[in-house]
């Protein structure tokens, strides 16, 4: 359906919160229609730019009674938001309602941040009252100033929970919008709202934030034109995954029609729905379409629309085939009827492309993420608000620098003291790094390190020194989390020992807390390296590969460059070598030429799985005593097998679907039944030990073209690094070791290659100051390129020339090549990799200059060329 709205030229949204089918329809999306999506993904860390959203904001009227409209529209939508659990006090309600109108009645740009902190303190809470302009409202604002803690808590504490979810706090903390949902509905653009994110709290306040405010647009719209409009579509997918009371379904749907917008909303488990959302479904849902379902209790549900037809109709339904009745003329609707659906749209353009396309997007309708010390910087209301200070980052930025020194200098141990010259170095490696935006003058550091609680600073032989307190002790610790994620004392000791080593060789390191989300288990920079490193202690993975593969896929997708840590094995480079060929290639190779693909942990489940309500597992009959998955690659087909008899073969594309498997099986708990579906039988057991007799659970497979930017994995795209017995580090590169360098100023993490050293000793070094051109190959836009390649090194022999003094931002460059490999059809490669590919074919360095208010990532010794100039015009 949204492919043929798409190629209609109508404009629609697509909710999709378990992320599994938007990306496919970029793939299928006309080009014509491109330049209309607007992408929405909350937490996405592949992507530079994000949506932001300020639910204050109100859009500019002509009229006073508009105004009032569209301020009580957002009144309505904050407090659907806000009110997510069972306990919505009367309080709550009139404090949210009166802070919302001030804050959109004032000139001063609010978001629900500034409601937070303002809240939170009673001196604020008065200071903001007093600047009310509207004397009704300011009223009861100064009431609210006077108001107990115990009686503003319970808001607080609701809005409290975003704040401190990171994800929420970067969309709700944007002052200005980024997109305007009248320009929406009336520029038909596409709007895609993907939420794979397990908190349910982003889930329902984005839909919640997307659907409420669209819902205000198209109501708005209704009222102002005379003529008829375009209709607008919204299509729920996973419905009943998004469902709340406060979406006001009911009241949506009711009205719909008349105001020309189309509902569509699709759920597998239809009587999982409250009783009020169903029954606002079936009054105003005229047009029923339904497949296959497995619950009865669904297929029964369903079929009630469908007169003469059982639920077992339904269930026995052939794939692909779908009921419904007809409208007719008159109001009237068909007898049901059992029509067969339209194949799928085969996909337009490759899943490379995909990426392309969303960054587009999001630097069309996107904007830069706040960092936190930008959050918490711009707060209108944040003089009483210590953590609004940036010298609080400040200050602890510095701790951790003294800790990195210290062991540096080897005097960690006994916290002994260290130059503050060299503090101050580190200090501003890290503010560059981490917190680019707290720009502090040398001058103003002595002060800091005076005032700050976490340090300790005194006189030595002429020579100012610092060390750390027992609450710079406190906080500097590092701590790598209690979930199971977390790893046991082993790991942490690979991560402590890891930590030292590379800071004693002047790397920066942070060692993250795990809580169960997807992160490194520390990341860290070095000067001579203009990139981030995720570091990987393996101290258990390299037995289980694909947890190898999904560090390594994770830290692709953040443009960053894996180190993989490992213990000695029985000889000094065993784990090491495992760990290598694991990720080159990331599938074992057999001596007959098929590729068989490394198993997951998980199973292969669809809906939830057979434990959930009406979701299923897939299964396989169980052959001799072996429970084996093979997952292999032969003549463009996938094979599942168990390494002898074969099971199913499926299409080499696309994800498994219950049609790829032998049979899938769902558990009902209650009667202690395992129910196996196969091709055209069912079978039921009574135990567990009987259904186990005879099925054996599939793992998935990790398919290297599904799961990971780029299949063919160079040696230089990660790092393999040996903790040796005494602690030194030692870098492990296509079976051979080296010492990692103790001079901190020299620190090359991959061999160079004798290729490398020769291209390099044939560049010309003479004529400074004047334009040179690579050797043996001339800036004409027809050489060769090799349409396998990345084509970095042809670029830069095209457009790139070699200037002594220049500098070109990094993003121009990039921008230029990205353009060119677009010309051309070629995949191309990410940031991490052009710069790296870049250095072994030009002689460039890496620098930060300041530009106006910002610092700008430069490459220096080059330029581009007037042709590669033309390129950022395309």
């Amino acid at each position: 359906m949204m492919v043929q709205w798409a190629y209609s030229g109508y404009g629609f949204t697509y909710f999709d919160p378990k992320g599994r089918d938007s990306r496919e329809l970029l793939r299928m999306l006309p080009k014509h229609r491109l330049e209309d999506v607007v992408w929405i993904e909350p937490g996405s860390t592949t992507h530079e730019n994000t949506v932001g959203m300020n639910f204050l904001e109100v859009p500019d009227c002509e009229t006073t009674e508009e105004l009032e409209n569209e301020i009580e529209n957002r009144v309505e939508n904050l407090k659907a938001v806000f009110d997510t659990s069972d306990y919505w006090g009367i309080n709550m309600e009139a404090i949210t309602e009166s802070m919302a109108r001030a804050m959109m009645k004032s000139e001063q740009p609010f978001s629900v941040i500034d409601m937070y902190f303002i809240l939170l303190n009673a001196d604020r809470r008065e200071d903001f009252a007093l600047d009310v302009e509207d004397p009704y409202i300011r009223e009861f604002c100064l009431e609210i100033a006077n108001m107990e803690e115990e009686t503003v808590r319970p808001l607080l504490k609701r809005i409290k929970s975003w704040v401190e979810n990171s994800v929420i706090r970067r969309i709700i903390a944007h002052r200005e919008s980024t997109i305007n949902f009248r320009d929406i509905i009336d520029n038909d653009r596409i709007v895609i709202v993907r939420t794979p994110v397990e908190n349910t709290d982003i889930k329902k306040m984005v839909t919640l934030g997307v659907m409420r405010n669209l819902w205000s647009a198209i109501q708005r719209r209704s009222y102002e034109l005379d003529t008829e409009p375009e209709p607008y579509f919204v299509l729920c997918d996973e419905f009943d995954d998004i469902a709340s009371d406060n979406l006001d379904i009911e009241s949506m749907l009711a009205r719909a029609r008349s105001m020309r917008l189309s509902v569509t909303l699709a759920s597998q488990y239809p009587s999982q729905f409250d009783e009020d959302t169903l029954k606002a479904m079936q009054n105003n849902c005229d047009n029923l379409l339904t497949f296959s379902v497995n619950d009865s209790d669904d297929a029964e549900l369903l079929m009630k629309r469908f007169r003469d037809y059982t639920a077992e109709d339904l269930i026995t339904t052939d794939q692909f085939k779908v009921w419904t009745r007809i409208p007719l003329s008159g109001g009237r609707y068909s007898e049901p009827v059992l029509i067969r659906t339209f194949p799928p749209y085969p996909p337009l353009r490759e899943p490379d492309a995909v990426d392309r396309i969303i960054k587009q997007s999001l630097e069309r309708y996107g904007t830069d993420p706040l960092t936190d010390a930008e959050i918490l910087q711009d707060l209108i209301y944040s003089d009483s608000n210590e953590a609004a200070n940036p010298t609080q980052i400040l200050e602890e930025t510095m701790a951790e620098a003294v800790r990195a020194v210290q062991i540096r200098e080897r005097v960690r141990a006994e916290n002994g003291w260290v130059d503050v010259t060299t503090v101050d170095e580190e200090l501003a490696a890290r503010l560059e790094d981490t917190e680019p935006e707290i720009d502090v003058a040398p001058e103003e550091l002595p002060d800091v390190r005076e005032e700050s609680r976490l340090l300790e600073v005194t006189l030595q032989s002429d020579d100012i020194v610092a060390r750390l307190t027992d609450d710079g002790e406190t906080l500097v610790q590092p701590e790598t989390g209690t979930v199971r994620s977390a790893g046991g004392p082993s790991h942490d000791a690979v991560l402590l020992e890891t930590e030292t080593a590379l800071t004693e060789r002047g790397f920066s390191v942070e060692i993250l807390e795990q809580d169960g989300s997807e992160q490194p288990d520390a990341v860290a920079t070095h000067p001579d390296h203009d990139v981030v490193f995720n570091i990987e202690a393996e101290t258990t993975t390299p037995e289980r590969p694909v947890k190898v593969l999904q560090n390594l896929k994770r830290a692709h997708e953040a443009d960053r460059i894996p180190i993989f840590v490992v213990r000695p094995g029985d000889s000094e480079t065993e784990w090491a070598t495992r760990v290598e060929n694991i990720l080159s290639p990331p599938l074992q190779e057999r001596a007959d030429g098929t590729e068989q693909f490394y198993n997951c942990d998980e199973v292969v489940t669809f809906g939830g799985g057979a434990t959930a309500h009406g979701g299923v597992t897939a299964v396989r009959p169980k052959t001799s005593e072996t429970n084996r998955t093979v997952w292999t690659r032969e003549n463009g087909e996938i094979i599942l097998s168990d390494g002898e008899t074969a099971f199913a073969r499926v299409p080499d594309e696309g994800p498994l679907s219950k049609d790829s498997v032998p049979a899938y099986y769902s558990h009902d708990r209650e009667a202690g039944q395992y129910t196996v579906y196969e091709a055209g039988e069912t079978h039921v057991y009574d135990s567990r030990d009987d259904f186990e007799d005879e099925w054996t659970l599939i793992k998935r497979p990790f398919v290297p073209d599904i799961e990971l930017l780029e299949t063919n994995i160079s040696r230089d795209s990660y790092i393999v690094l040996i903790l040796s017995e005494d602690g030194s580090p030692i870098l492990f590169h296509r079976g051979e070791t080296r010492s990692l360098s103790k001079d901190s100023g020299d620190m090359e993490l991959w061999p160079s290659t004798s290729t490398d050293a020769s291209t390099h000793s044939e560049r010309s070094t003479s004529n400074q100051g004047a334009e040179t051109q690579l050797d043996g190959l001339e800036s004409d836009v027809s050489m060769d390129i090799d349409p396998n390649s990345d084509g970095v090194e042809a670029f830069a022999a095209m457009y790139v020339r070699e200037i002594d003094g220049a500098q070109v931002p990094k993003n121009e460059l990039f921008q230029a090549y990205s353009n060119w490999t677009d010309l051309h059809d070629l995949d191309g490669t990410n940031t991490v990799w052009f710069g790296r590919k870049l250095a072994n074919a030009v002689d460039c360095d890496s620098d930060r200059v300041r530009d106006g208010d910002d610092k700008v990532n430069v490459y220096t010794g080059i330029d581009l060329t007037a042709e590669g100039n033309h390129l950022l015009d395309q």
